[in-house]
C-alpha cells in the first residue's frame, strides 16, 4: 500500500480541546515538499529479519530509510530503523497507539532502543560508537471532530502527544567502551489527528508545536481518496466531416464535439 505525505510550512491554529470540533485546513498546501511511502512485508527487505517481531515495514520513497512496526488488536510498536544499512533496534518498543483510540484516553510508555555504527579506521576516530536511545511517549485524546484537508472532509480524533528522548552516546577505543556524553536530550510536542476511515492510510494530519503551543509545522495525508464523490463525467461524441474526397491539393475539416448537457465546443 501506498500513501503521500505533504508538508507545509503554513501557519495553522493550535485551536483548545473539546467536542465535536471542526478544524478548517483546507488551504493547506506542500510548500515544504511532497513524500511517498510504501507499507511492506518486513521479509522483503534486507534488513527485515534484524526485527523479527515487525509485520509491517515502511518505506520512504526517496531514500533508503525503512521503519519497522508490530501491529496487532491492541498496540502499534515501533521496533527498528534500518538508515542505509545502520540499524537502530529497540530493545523496549515504543508503543505508539494503543487500541481502541477513543476521546478521553491517556497513554504513557517507556522505551529503549540501541544503535552501534562501526568507525571508518580514521586517525584518532572511535573503533565504533553506540548509541542508547531512552524515552517517554504519553499522549491524551482530547478532542473530537471534522478535520477539513484538501485532499476532504473527516471524522477524526486529535490526539495531543508528548515525546521525551534522550541520546547517550558511547565510543569504543581498543576493546573498551566509554560514555562520552548526551548527545541529545529534547521534548517534543505535537497534535495527531487520526481516523478509522479507510482512505486515511496513517494520521491524517501533524501539527509540530513549540514549547508555546503555537504550530511550527505541518505534515498532511495527501493520499486523494479512492472514493470521491460529486465528479461529473463528461463523454463527448465527435462530429467529423473531411472534405472534398477525393482530394489532390486541399482539403478542409469540419469539427464539433458534443458533450452531455447540450453544451458544445
Amino acid at each position: 500500500d501506498n500513501y503521500t505525505r505533504g508538508e507545509s510550512t503554513t501557519l495553522t491554529t493550535n485551536d483548545s480541546p473539546g467536542a465535536n470540533k471542526t478544524w478548517s485546513y483546507a488551504s493547506l498546501d506542500t510548500n515544504d515538499g511532497i513524500e511517498v511511502y510504501t507499507y511492506l512485508n518486513p521479509s522483503t527487505t534486507t534488513s527485515g529479519s534484524q526485527f523479527p517481531s515487525a509485520n509491517i515495514a515502511e518505506e520512504e520513497s526517496y531514500n533508503s530509510y525503512f521503519e519497522f512496526y508490530n501491529k496487532t488488536a491492541t498496540n502499534l510498536d515501533f521496533v527498528g530503523i534500518d538508515e542505509g544499512g545502520d540499524l537502530l533496534i529497540f530493545s523496549n518498543p515504543a508503543t505508539f497507539y494503543s487500541f481502541p483510540i477513543a476521546y478521553g484516553n491517556n497513554h504513557f510508555d517507556t522505551f529503549e532502543a540501541k544503535q552501534v555504527v562501526v568507525g571508518d579506521g580514521g586517525v584518532g576516530d572511535p573503533d565504533s560508537v553506540k548509541m542508547t536511545i531512552t524515552g517517554v511517549k504519553k499522549y491524551k485524546v482530547d478532542s473530537w471532530g471534522t478535520l477539513v484537508l484538501p485532499t476532504g472532509s473527516f471524522h477524526a480524533l486529535r490526539v495531543k502527544d508528548t515525546l521525551m528522548l534522550n541520546v547517550l552516546q558511547e565510543e569504543l577505543y581498543s576493546g573498551v567502551w566509554s560514555v562520552s556524553g548526551v548527545l541529545y536530550s529534547d521534548t517534543n510536542y505535537s497534535n495527531v489527528f487520526v481516523s478509522n476511515d479507510g482512505n486515511a492510510k496513517k494520521e491524517l494530519l501533524t501539527q509540530e508545536l513549540s514549547e508555546a503551543g503555537a504550530v511550527e509545522y505541518n505534515t498532511w495525508n495527501y493520499t486523494t481518496p479512492s472514493n470521491p464523490v460529486g465528479i461529473n463525467e463528461i463523454r463527448p461524441s465527435i462530429e467529423l466531416v473531411i472534405y472534398p474526397n477525393p482530394s489532390s491539393d486541399e482539403i478542409n475539416i469540419d469539427s464539433k464535439i458534443f458533450f452531455k448537457g447540450n453544451k458544445q465546443c
